[in-house]
């Protein structure tokens, strides 16, 4: 079963004579060369003895010796205290070991030297986790998380640990949020569901706390915390239902099933919810103010101000109390009462959402002043109730006349751009995406949809960036085909930039299912086959080769080799003059461990393409795990010949030359890898999956 306890550093030093391409600090890297940052820290000359200490100690822990390479960083730390980058590296290999308590020390160190690394604040607070400094591991991973954790694996460490503790703190609402940003993109694991239903009903407590007595009652509410996160309500019901019937006294289930009502605008069926959990749980300040706002939807205002009164005297300082009171007083056209519950909330502790899933939600919080308005209110009552009863053409209109009283409105701005994107008129959609962006800066639903809408009117580069920073704020779990869509024009736009690996993941991910699946198969062909071009660029004489290719990738994704060797076969008979066919091969054949049938393709490859940089340092590669070192070195030699500023050429070089014996020119080869590195974070595909 699938654990996420710790970082696996071995797992991320792909290639051990390079391992610090993946783990060395961009803070570090900043300076853009090894020896000015070393020299930056310490302040003095580097001596030559200590030179070679640091070359030894590198050489020993890309070679898995941790134990001398330990010794050898501290020897050196003696003599350079200021030297942050050897820190990083005594604090890992501690950690690796389950050291926590010598690996915290090093980790301050570096700390104190090299204040905004989060991957530093991240390995110290799973540290502190381990020996239960609990307050101290959630401020420091939430530091990791400001400062950014540097890398997916330690991401994924670092956010399951970061919920635990804002679990275990009381904080339920900010553990759920982490959980399904982190988690959104893959199959819950029984481990990821155990803490999703902790918060979901409200248990502070640690998984390893949990009575054995309650632990399917907590995997199943995980279970419907899960549903909720991809929005399918219809399946979080009804696991909450069967939790009801079976712990009919358990709080936060009825909240919870209120909750996904809500979202399917089932008002009555959510107060009498919220009414049940009330009898369980009569002092939930947040039920009373989620009640608030369904009697306001109902058309009941004395009933919902009442509720509104109650939550606040139950919990005069909750914040996401405010919150919903805010939201309440917005829906009530209050303004001015809701601007001082947000500004409450705000103080309190509760930030701006930056998850796309709560721009509908919280859209009422952050309009502007046009929200008093009562033409604007009628409208917006009007809009809403067409959209809810499926009248397309009269929620159109009635978004449109309400954007011209507020330009602002979020849920206008949102539903227009979408409802224009649908119908193909997508400079309409790209003026209102582009707006909606700027009202909301911080959503990354917003950016996705402005990216959607600049591909389709051409521009393919600000498209990327735009998408991507919809990726980096944060896209919606499970949010259907527009998510699914803005994934996919991400996956086509790496293969375009040339970016193969990261548009692979992406691919990978969308063809297993959805409204882009078959798009997205063939997508990956167009990958498999190494060519920067869109699907709207494929040549129709090209469209046979590249949908054998899909097929071809699709069994590799599942990892059924032995079908796409046999296909790999057949479409060199077809077309056996064709580039990259030999490339893709060899690699297949490397993730099966035929090494010597490998590097034949590679050979093969570089007959077709003498100038690919790619095809010599697969031969590099493969001649390395059959320990031919000096085909090794003479290919990634050539390699570098042709693409000077690889940094994979330059690392598998250096890991030839020092199994070879030449560990000085070796190291300097791995050091040179680690600076290029920084600038070319993309390594070669085939050799990723090596």
């Amino acid at each position: 079963m699938e654990t996420i306890t710790k970082i696996n550093l071995r797992q991320l030093w792909v290639v051990a004579a390079i391992a610090s391409l993946f783990i060395v600090s961009p803070t570090f890297a900043q300076s853009g060369n090894k020896s000015a940052v070393r020299k930056r820290a310490t302040g003095v000359a580097d001596s030559a003895a200590l030179d070679e200490k640091v070359r030894k100690a590198d050489a020993e822990r890309t070679a898995g010796n941790s134990g001398d390479a330990l010794r050898l960083y501290e020897d050196v730390l003696r003599s350079r205290p200021n030297w942050a980058e050897g820190w990083w590296y005594v604090g890992t290999i501690h950690y690796d070991s389950d050291a926590f308590t010598k690996a915290i020390p090093a980790f301050e160190r570096l700390l104190k030297l090299e204040p905004k690394y989060g991957p530093g604040w991240a390995f110290l607070g799973l540290c502190e986790f381990g020996v239960k400094k609990y307050p101290v591991a959630l401020e420091h991973l939430r530091r990791a998380s400001e400062f950014g954790f540097g890398d997916a694996a330690t991401a994924r460490v670092g956010n399951y640990h970061r919920a635990l503790l804002l679990n275990a703190a009381g904080r339920f609402e900010e553990a759920t949020s982490v959980l399904w940003t982190q988690f959104a993109q893959e199959k819950i694991s029984p481990q990821v569901a155990v803490v999703m239903g902790l918060a979901l009903l409200e248990m502070p407590i640690l998984p390893a706390d949990l009575d054995v007595t309650k632990k399917e009652l907590v995997f199943s509410a995980g279970q419907a915390s899960a549903e909720l996160s991809h929005q399918r309500y219809a399946e979080a019901l009804a696991i909450l239902k069967a939790i009801e019937r079976d712990h009919p006294d358990v709080p936060n289930v009825h909240y919870s099933s209120a909750k996904a009502l809500i979202a399917t605008s089932q008002w009555d069926e959510a107060a009498d919810q919220l009414q049940s959990e009330l009898q369980i749980n009569p002092k939930s300040a947040e039920a009373h103010a989620l009640l608030a706002t369904v009697r306001l939807k109902e058309g009941k205002t004395a009933e919902a101000l009442a509720s509104a009164k109650q939550a606040e005297a139950i919990e005069p300082k909750g914040a996401e109390v405010h919150r919903m009171l805010a939201t309440f007083y917005s829906e009530n056209g209050n303004k001015e009462r809701a601007e001082q519950e947000l500004a409450k909330a705000k103080s309190l502790g509760w930030a701006e959402p930056t998850s796309a899933s709560d721009v509908k939600s919280d859209a009422t919080s952050t309009s502007t002043s046009a929200e008093g308005n009562a033409a604007f209110e009628q409208l917006k009552q009007k809009a809403y109730a067409a959209e809810h009863a499926g009248d397309s053409a009269g929620a159109v209109a009635a978004y449109r006349e309400g954007l011209q009283l507020n330009p602002n409105w979020v849920e206008g701005l949102f539903y227009l751009a979408t409802a224009e994107y649908g119908a193909q008129q997508y400079e309409d959609a790209l003026a209102k995406a582009r707006r909606l962006s700027t009202v909301q800066p911080n959503v990354g639903a917003a950016w996705a949809l402005l990216g959607l809408c600049e591909f389709q009117v051409g521009d393919y580069e600000n498209s990327y960036v735009y998408l991507k920073r919809g990726e980096d704020l944060g896209l919606p779990p499970g949010g259907g085909g527009a998510i699914s869509e803005a994934y996919y024009h991400m996956g086509i736009l790496l293969n375009w930039k040339g970016d193969f690996g990261g548009a692979h993941d992406v691919l990978a991910r969308e063809a297993k299912g959805g409204p882009r699946a078959e798009d997205s198969k063939f997508a990956l062909g167009i990958n498999l086959l190494r060519l920067r071009l869109l699907p709207s660029q494929v040549a129709a004489a090209d469209r046979p080769l590249v949908q054998a290719a899909s097929e071809i990738a699709m069994d590799l994704s599942g990892s059924e080799y032995g079908p796409a060797t046999a296909k790999f076969d057949e479409l060199l008979k077809k077309y056996p003059g064709r580039p990259y066919i030999h490339d893709a091969y060899a690699w297949t054949l490397m993730s099966i461990s035929k090494y010597d049938a490998a590097v034949e393709q590679y050979r093969e490859e570089i007959r077709l393409s003498p100038k690919s940089a790619d095809a010599y340092l697969g031969v590099a590669t493969a001649a390395l795990k059959i320990h031919k070192y000096e085909d090794a070195r003479d290919a990634a030699k050539k390699a570098i010949e042709l693409a000077p500023e690889s940094a994979m050429a330059h690392g598998q070089y250096g890991r030839a030359l020092v199994e070879l014996g030449d560990v000085n020119t070796g190291t300097v080869e791995l050091e040179r890898a680690v600076q290029l590195a920084v600038a070319i974070p993309e390594l070669h595909f085939s050799l990723s999956r090596a």
